[in-house]
């Protein structure tokens, strides 16, 4: 067992990765679906594509506590494209690269850089109307 040595970590050069592994953490902490034990692998050869596709879900697809995320990693040297589903259309955030995709369908299409990944959640629709609480928590 070797202690990790923090020193290490507060180098200049390895600042993207601290903050990469923060917002990760923060992302598990804020989406259900990444503490769910409801995961599908997509069904893709890992030793011919050096790919790994899964989502992960919490809630039903119906109801408002309903949260769905995407992963793609890319574990080569060379880029590749991937489609990912998506339980629904709309705006999705690959929370790896800060872009925002705009769909119309229920897929998404990416190219992974070598070494690359893509985790994408849904971005709320802000025009959506949520029925206002009173003081007592109730409609």
């Amino acid at each position: 067992f070797l202690p990790l040595n923090w020193e290490i970590l507060e180098m200049p050069d390895r600042a993207q990765h601290v903050d990469l592994v923060r917002s990760l953490i923060r992302l598990r902490r804020t989406h259900a679906a990444l503490r769910s034990d409801n995961i599908h692998v997509y069904p893709i050869s890992f030793a011919e594509k050096k790919l790994i596709c899964y989502d992960r879900r919490s809630g039903e697809l119906e109801s408002q506590c309903f949260d769905f995320v995407v992963v793609a990693l890319n574990f080569d040297n060379i880029s590749r494209i991937v489609t990912l589903k998506l339980p629904n259309p709309g705006v999705w955030l690959d929370v790896i690269s800060g872009r925002k995709h705009r769909l119309r369908r229920k897929q998404v299409r990416l190219t992974l850089r070598p070494w690359g990944a893509a985790v994408l959640v849904p971005v709320p629709d802000p025009t959506a109307i949520t029925p206002a609480l009173d003081n007592t928590g109730e409609n």
